[in-house]
């Protein structure tokens, strides 16, 4: 049905019912989004208040209350600390020491080598650059490398490597284990 736009005896331009719809639908779309964007968010925020807890975490909080899970959380976190405390001094009293081995091999691991000296100890150095890599491979082989100093820096490690004939070598790692004979 088409109603003149003026009223009745008014002639104009004359709106049809789907015209008017389709102007309404056009109007709401913008609420219409606003809504399902906030129902999509707050369903999100509910989804990660309702992750499962993992089993082992669930078998605790059964049989501890909050204060001493927080305590075991503290102790655990200090246990580790004087652990990598106690690996870093292990390293550096390595490498300080009279006996230190040179580099007979280097090995490739998934996130950096593998250093094996010549008095059977293995020094891993992970989150080394590749151009540290290559660096360690020609001087290794040209030369009889021996780790001299090591220290940590905040979240790395820092290793000097001496040769008999070349300057020093420099690497960086974010992670330096000494693999300790028996």
């Amino acid at each position: 049905m088409a109603i003149p736009n003026g009223g009745p005896g008014q002639h104009g331009p004359v709106r049809s019912d789907a015209l008017t719809v389709q102007m309404a639908a056009m109007a709401s779309a913008p609420l219409l989004l606003l809504m399902g964007s906030v129902v999509l968010r707050t369903s999100r925020r509910a989804r990660r208040h309702r992750r499962p807890v993992p089993a082992a975490a669930s078998d605790l909080s059964a049989h501890f209350d909050s204060r001493q899970l927080a305590e075991l959380a503290e102790l655990l976190l200090a246990t580790a600390a004087t652990e990598r405390a106690r690996l870093d001094q292990q390293l550096a009293d390595y490498v300080a020491g009279r006996t230190v081995g040179y580099v007979t091999a280097v090995a490739n691991l998934d996130d950096g080598i593998s250093l094996e000296l010549s008095d059977g100890q293995h020094l891993a150095l992970n989150g080394i650059a590749h151009r540290s890599r290559r660096l360690i491979r020609a001087h290794a082989s040209a030369d009889l490398l021996r780790p001299v100093w090591a220290e940590r820096e905040h979240h790395s490690y820092r290793l000097l490597l001496h040769g008999h004939r070349g300057g020093p070598v420099e690497l960086y790692a974010r992670r330096m284990v000494l693999r300790v004979k028996p």
